[in-house]
């Protein structure tokens, strides 16, 4: 049986995206989605519902999708989610003062009406002025101002500009060839003020210091991409991470370039801040790619991942607050979706009720192991540690510190956890209560933890401790925070006898 994968959007991303996966035989359901429900079933003769979805319910591999179209509803099911929504396109105005009108007009009228910008005239493009400018911005400026620098006189003011993409830094130079007046700005920015004659651009020649004015008779804006409208109400119905801007993928290196924080949900090109077509191809190539993979692993086996002990719940919701994977399913009580699951066990550190069980990292079991080690290392003469380490960075660097052949304290456990968030008041105050002289926790960088914030509730929880060790009359600096990437094995040893040394001076003083 072909598996199904539902495409979400609108425009050439959408199509794409739907095209490839077609030609991979690969069920296509293409919805159009909408906030409300539409009048008419747009394009509903090639294929696509336009429809306002109202509710997912959804696990990977398991997804339908209600929507509501001429007051009836229908379910589509699929195995995957791809979100392939078009951003929308807002001229900087603002930035510059400026308001359409008569010599003043946006990127995109410049293109669509190359008219409007007729021969003989002196035309200045604004380009990166307001902010970074987008690689597809960069090329339609700069390509514009080649083609139209045959028949006018052609300024371009340059801010923020960077021309890594292919070919933008010889479409650079073909300009200057063609006769293209660039203008760099770094410390100054030109002003606009309109008189009699036309649109005045003052500015400052900051490669000689001094001040001229250019008579301009179209100026033409440049734009920026923003989200569509669409993807806050699909990030919110998806329980999706989103970036500052909104769009649907939060900066985590894990998730590069197409994942998402709930396993099936996919996002390329524009839904994702990407609006290369080129980096949309590698994009639907690598949902491809990962659809096939989810799809082909089998179910987690019982126990693996996180398990929720009905006696002991108290339906507060706290684990389907802070899953990052949106694993935690909501019936008559909390369920957990097993094929959803990352075992990142936050939930269980943050359950009050303690019902959420984990089983390799399970309370008992770590504390049984830092008592199993404190009882063997109990003839050495040097302090007793603990340090609590991520699998993906952590527990990745003492490996390699075998490899390497570097010495890391003799009275160190190490405690591997699936994710920083794992690393509870219980695990920590276990480790004091025996005996520890000090306890190291080691969480992945900011915006590189896999589960999003995991590395975040482990700070938060280890300085509620080191408030608490104060009222108890214990030296918080017995307990010691530090980020550490999977790739930092000499820094891991440093950290680790730096944290030995700081515990014998307290024991010492």
């Amino acid at each position: 049986m072909k598996p199904t994968i539902c495409v979400l959007g609108t425009g050439w991303a959408a199509e794409q995206t739907a095209a490839r996966l077609t030609s991979e035989h690969i069920e296509v359901i293409r919805i159009a989605p909408s906030v409300d429900p539409p009048l008419q079933a747009e394009g509903a003769d090639s294929g696509v519902i336009a429809a306002a979805l109202r509710q997912v319910e959804a696990e990977a591999g398991r997804f339908q999708l209600s929507c509501r179209f001429k007051g009836a509803s229908s379910v589509y099911e699929a195995n995957a989610v791809v979100v392939a929504e078009q951003a929308e396109r807002k001229p900087r105005w603002s930035a510059f003062g400026l308001m359409p009108g008569e010599g003043v007009l946006s990127l995109s009228e410049a293109l669509a009406n190359p008219d409007r910008l007729p021969d003989g005239k002196t035309v200045v493009f604004l380009l990166g002025l307001a902010g970074e400018s987008d690689p597809v911005i960069t090329r339609e400026v700069l390509e514009a101002a080649k083609a139209h620098a045959v028949t006018c006189k052609v300024y371009v003011l340059i801010g923020n500009l960077k021309v890594a993409a292919q070919g933008l830094e010889a479409l650079v130079q073909e300009c200057r060839t063609a006769g293209v007046l660039p203008v760099k700005f770094t410390q100054t920015r030109p002003a606009f003020r309109r008189t009699e004659e036309g649109m005045i651009v003052d500015m400052t020649d900051e490669q000689i210091g001094e001040s001229f004015s250019i008579l301009a008779d179209r100026i033409v804006v440049d734009e920026r991409f923003e989200p569509a409208g669409t993807l806050s109400a699909l990030a919110e119905l998806f329980r999706l991470e989103a970036d500052a801007e909104g769009f649907l993928q939060a900066d985590n290196v894990h998730r590069f370039p197409v994942l998402t924080n709930r396993r099936g949900v996919f996002v390329v090109g524009p839904s994702r801040g990407v609006f290369q077509p080129d980096l949309l191809e590698a994009d639907i190539a690598h949902v491809v790619l990962e659809a096939r993979r989810m799809l082909q692993e089998p179910s987690p086996a019982a126990g693996v991942t996180a398990a929720i002990e009905p006696g002991r719940c108290v339906r507060c919701l706290t684990c389907y607050r802070v899953c990052p994977y949106c694993a935690i399913q909501l019936k008559a009580r909390p369920q957990v979706l097993p094929d959803a699951c990352q075992r990142c066990g936050i939930c269980a550190a943050e359950c009050p009720s303690k019902a959420i069980i984990l089983s390799d990292v399970a309370d008992a079991i770590v504390l049984d192991r830092i008592e199993a080690f404190r009882q063997e290392t109990a003839s050495m003469q040097t302090s007793f540690l603990v340090a609590f380490g991520c699998e993906r960075s952590a527990k990745l660097c003492r490996d390699a510190t075998n490899e390497l052949g570097l010495v890391l304290p003799q009275r160190m456990c190490f405690i591997e956890v699936p994710c920083a968030g794992r690393i509870s008041l219980d695990f920590v105050l276990g480790a004091f209560n025996r005996n520890a002289q000090g306890v190291l926790v080691l969480s992945c960088h900011e915006g590189n933890c896999h589960s999003g914030q995991g590395n975040l509730h482990a700070k938060r929880r280890a300085l509620y401790l080191k408030e608490m060790l104060k009222t108890i009359g214990m030296n918080p600096d017995r307990l010691h925070v530090r980020t550490l990437a999977a790739n930092q094995p000499v820094e891991f040893a440093a950290v680790c006898h730096e944290f030995e040394s700081t515990i014998h001076s307290l024991i010492m003083s």
